[in-house]
């Protein structure tokens, strides 16, 4: 709803979102996660996208770890593949649309890259203030680690909820850019009851 308000939402939701015919943008044969790449391109024609809170759609989501995680990195792959499809908008800049897409997908998508550059700059650091932070760093993703033994215990604790999804998420976005990298990709997507 704020982003309607502020002018435009960049992405859709993929199960449910309706466009102008006339504005469907042609996209690549290998695109990933298009319920991005379409709006965006719209927007950048100079079209706004909103949320309609009378649209609604229900899915499934995934019950397991290992579902989730896949998910995760082929989002996480798409969305990679569309910071480079969409690099225009970055330079030159591009205003509103411009600062969107930098703040809302770029820094978002580059943060696993970054957490684990500093994960490992901290431990090489003599200093206290570094030697904490990587012990900080290192509970808190131990905690997460923990998390799925749990689960399987049949324990559920919202003290380890938190950093287990942070780490979830986070190591899908490395393994989303060696998905991307791979020779034949496996991040097409599937529907939940054949994962």
């Amino acid at each position: 709803k704020q982003g309607s308000r502020l002018g435009s939402i960049l992405g859709a939701h993929g199960a449910l979102y309706a466009i102008r015919r006339a504005l469907y943008p042609p996209l690549e044969r290998n695109a990933i996660n298009d319920d991005y790449l379409i709006p965006v391109r719209i927007r950048a024609q100079g079209f706004r996208s909103i949320y309609e809170p009378k649209a609604v759609c229900r899915e499934e989501s995934q019950t397991n770890v290992e579902g989730e995680l896949r998910r995760r990195v082929r989002i996480t792959a798409g969305n990679y593949q569309q910071i480079w499809h969409l690099r225009s908008l970055l330079w030159p800049p591009r205003g509103w649309l411009g600062f969107q897409f930098l703040s809302h997908k770029v820094l978002r998508t580059l943060l696993p890259l970054w957490l684990l550059g500093a994960f490992f700059a901290s431990w090489g650091e003599p200093a206290v203030f570094y030697r904490t932070a990587a012990l900080g760093q290192t509970a808190f993703y131990g905690l997460g680690l923990t998390a799925p033994a749990f689960q399987r215990l049949g324990l559920r604790s919202k003290l380890l909820t938190i950093p287990f999804y942070f780490l979830l998420v986070n190591v899908a976005g490395v393994l989303g850019v060696v998905e991307l990298l791979r020779p034949r990709p496996s991040h097409l997507w599937k529907r939940p009851e054949e994962c």
